[in-house]
Parts: C-alpha cells; sequence; structure tokens
C-alpha cells in the first residue's frame, strides 16, 4: 500500500467478523498487529473495532491514528457513503 510504503499479510480472517493481519511501513524492524473486529452487523451498519499493537516507541500515536481515520474510514465513507461513529 502507499506505493510500498506499507508491507504486511493477513494471519487470520473470519468473513464479516475479524481480520488479523500483520502491517508495517517498510523502515520498520518489526511488523505490528492489527486486529478488526466487526460486530452487531445489520443489513446496512455494523460496528467496527480496530486494536493496533506492536508500534514501535519512536512512532506517534496520533500519526497512525490519523492515518486510519484519513486514508481508510474516511475514505470509505467518501466511496461508500457509510459514516463514522466515535
Amino acid at each position: 500500500m502507499l506505493d510500498g510504503r506499507i508491507v504486511g499479510k493477513f494471519l487470520s480472517l473470519r468473513p464479516g467478523e475479524y481480520i488479523k493481519m500483520e502491517w508495517k511501513f517498510n523502515d520498520w524492524k518489526e511488523p505490528s498487529i492489527v486486529e478488526i473486529v466487526l460486530q452487531d452487523p445489520e443489513e446496512d451498519e455494523c460496528d467496527v473495532y480496530l486494536t493496533h499493537t506492536r508500534i514501535p516507541a519512536n512512532e506517534k500515536k496520533e500519526k497512525i491514528e490519523f492515518g486510519w481515520r484519513e486514508y481508510y474510514f474516511t475514505a470509505m465513507n467518501k466511496l461508500l457513503g457509510y459514516g463514522i461513529k466515535e
């Protein structure tokens, strides 16, 4: 992703329920772990919970949170028309 700046692989997939993957910027030594849980799926909505762990200590939490919000959830909102609730 992002022209090769982010690499990763899926570790576990349960369609409509759960995604677990290794995820890292190409300058990180070790991959982090991203888990996405989908709960209470309804016809037109569900709750999405994202946990991102094993982030290098020198990375700013705000930068990572901004990236998820802007490049994933806001982009999905623009593409699909679904909103984000805090």
